[in-house]
């Protein structure tokens, strides 16, 4: 018996050569500013504060500074990390239809689709805020028990670990099967994240054999393209990081010779700030694009086989079908 998720894997990889290629730099970098965010793969650093910043050890006989002295700064940093990190994802949430909305239409545009789904995007957002505020109470009970008990703690934890582990991959399957299946179908049926569960999940059931068959191939696919975006983003930070380090070794230079001072100081933060930058903007734009556009339309082709009234690439499967010049 022929399975969707394997049949589609070739038509999606068609499909997505004809909207990647011949290859146009605004394109790739619009894609890449949708993937940035859909992937998460945001290259920001949240670490807040450093070992200076904290208070030192007193003395022999010295009573040095309480620790909650500095929790009011921390709450503060602990707030603004919250804040941008909620913004990050309530943005990658509004992105997930626009990237649905570029595949289906061939065209790479962001403002129109974006306002076009923000009461759909903030559904969407809502639902991850709850799937990550489960597995955070998750953590905070395993790490309660072992706290408060003590061994104890530990053995019934290690005890209720295949419970957990289960739930840790049905809340992975709920958001997989969410950002693949149910944000197309909110988009035709116009409707929030609730309505899109209400219409797929007897679509769900009725063709479980299918979507079963499409989670195993997704997670064999999912492991295997991020081996290959990580050796990517490394290849892409040993290539960048060629100029940067011969950049370094002038500054160094000039440092031994004459001395900077401060402006030493000042240079290595931007060379780093700097280096941290392109690799982003690089290895998103030429690693993690392809990698995620294929698989937006692999996730699409699957869902109109099997679910042929939510078929968004109708208009590009002949296209999909038909060898290109490069074959």
């Amino acid at each position: 018996m022929a399975y969707s998720a394997v049949d589609d894997i070739e038509e999606a990889y068609q499909a997505t050569k004809r909207l990647l290629l011949p290859f146009e730099l605004r394109r790739w970098l619009r894609l890449a500013v949708v993937v940035f965010f859909v992937s998460g793969m945001s290259g920001v650093n949240l670490n807040s504060g450093s070992v200076s910043n904290l208070p030192a050890p007193p003395g022999p006989g010295v009573s040095g500074p309480s620790i909650f002295d500095s929790l009011p700064e921390m709450l503060a940093i602990a707030g603004v990390v919250l804040l941008v990190a909620l913004a990050f994802a309530l943005v990658g949430s509004l992105m997930e239809f626009v990237f649905v909305r570029i595949v289906e239409r061939r065209d790479v545009r962001i403002r129109g689709p974006f306002g076009e789904n923000s009461r759909k995007g903030v559904s969407l957002f809502l639902f991850r805020l709850l799937v990550g505020v489960v597995l955070l109470a998750t953590v905070l009970f395993l790490a309660a028990l072992v706290w408060g008990l003590g061994v104890a703690g530990a053995v019934i934890a290690v005890l209720l670990s295949p419970v957990i582990a289960v739930g840790v991959i049905g809340l992975y399957l709920l958001h997989r099967f969410t950002v693949d299946f149910v944000v197309p179908v909110m988009l035709v049926d116009d409707v929030g994240i609730v309505g899109g569960w209400q219409t797929f999940a007897p679509e769900l059931r009725e063709n479980a054999a299918e979507y079963g068959v499409y989670a195993l191939v997704r997670i064999g696919l999912g492991i295997a393209f991020g081996v290959v975006v990580g050796i990517g983003f490394v290849a892409v930070g040993v290539l960048v990081g060629i100029p940067f380090a011969i950049l370094a070794g002038v500054v160094l230079a000039v440092q031994f010779l004459v001395g900077l001072g401060i402006v030493f100081f000042a240079l290595a933060v931007i060379g780093i700030l700097l280096y941290g930058i392109v690799v982003t903007v690089v290895g998103v734009t030429l690693v993690q694009t392809p990698v995620s556009t294929y698989l937006r339309h692999y996730s699409l082709f699957v869902l109109a086989d099997i679910s042929p009234a939510y078929d968004l690439v109708a208009e590009i499967r002949d296209d999909a079908d038909e060898p290109s010049a490069d074959d």
